[in-house]
């Protein structure tokens, strides 16, 4: 799936403005996290809150880490409910103990809450629903998203409930 993969350069990433993307911030995590952009807005839900805002303040962001990046273009078709919808029903992945791809798969209208980005990927490439795939600061050996299960999704929330003090 990544083998047609493209590097951008900074200032590129104006090109995620336009349409539908899965983004995947820092590709070499296990897990990752994601999120998705679509018309110029950025959804993701995070540990302690959820971004509903401009892409402007994510792509920003992206400048400004040192990490890697993936986004994998998606069909907007393929979208089987309003994002701004979805995200309205989540306010953290702790306060509800759920990972971020939770209200993605709500998105794509996908219910089998087992599912990972390798699932979900998986789904929509069968459903050619996949586009451009670009990449930022991942060098030409990187073979693809890390292997990880649900298991370590919920170790990680632990993780950060304890670093939080959290119950």
């Amino acid at each position: 799936m990544f083998a047609n993969r493209r590097e951008i350069k900074e200032n590129e990433l104006g090109i995620l403005k336009e349409g539908c993307y899965l983004w995947v911030w820092d590709a070499n995590a296990r897990p990752p996290h994601i999120g998705l952009s679509v018309h110029g807005k950025y959804y993701s839900l995070r540990f302690t809150k959820k971004d509903n805002h401009s892409i402007d303040l994510a792509i920003e962001k992206v400048g400004r880490l040192p990490i890697s990046f993936l986004w994998v273009q998606v069909d907007p078709s393929s979208l089987k409910k309003d994002p701004e919808i979805v995200f309205a029903q989540y306010s953290s992945c702790l306060d509800q103990n759920l990972s971020c791809l939770q209200p993605l798969l709500d998105c794509f209208g996908m219910e089998d809450r087992n599912f990972i980005l390798k699932d979900l990927l998986q789904n929509l490439q069968e459903k050619m629903a996949i586009g451009n795939i670009l990449s930022y600061r991942l060098d030409e050996s990187w073979k693809g998203l890390a292997t990880y299960t649900n298991q370590e999704v919920q170790s990680n929330l632990d993780a950060a409930k304890r670093r939080l003090c959290i119950k």
